[in-house]
């Protein structure tokens, strides 16, 4: 998550009349470490949940984070996404990008994969 509560109560906050302000804080940018210390032979991959403009926030991630490849999806989709059996999503490398439309969570998984056997593939040859 990109943020946590600031404050953990451990027993049951009571309710009063007033009303309860909930402070949320940043967590660390965990994939942005694990890129800077990456070794060149490494591939790092991150994940992009986003409500709009997939393709344009995607790719600014990715570039800021230093990654080799990046998977988006938009969580707004009606009957697709989180919870449901299909998903579209966007896969982003340096040198690919492709949309993979209704595709079920086995075949995203698969696509997946076969795009981090390529970057191994392709650093293996360099």
């Amino acid at each position: 998550a990109d943020y946590r509560a600031e404050k953990i109560h451990y027993e049951k906050i009571k309710k009063s009349d007033q009303d309860l302000e909930l402070r949320l804080v940043r967590n660390p940018d965990i994939v942005s470490e694990v890129s800077q210390k990456k070794r060149p032979q490494d591939v790092v991959i991150g994940f992009a949940a986003q409500s709009s403009d997939l393709e344009h926030h995607a790719k600014n991630k990715m570039e800021k984070k230093q990654l080799d490849m990046i998977v988006g999806n938009l969580v707004h989709q009606e009957q697709k996404g989180f919870g449901n059996v299909h998903n579209d999503f966007y896969l982003l490398t340096k040198s690919n990008h492709q949309w993979c439309k209704n595709m079920g969570k086995d075949q995203v998984a698969k696509a997946i994969l076969d795009e981090i056997e390529n970057l191994i593939e392709a650093k293996l040859h360099s």
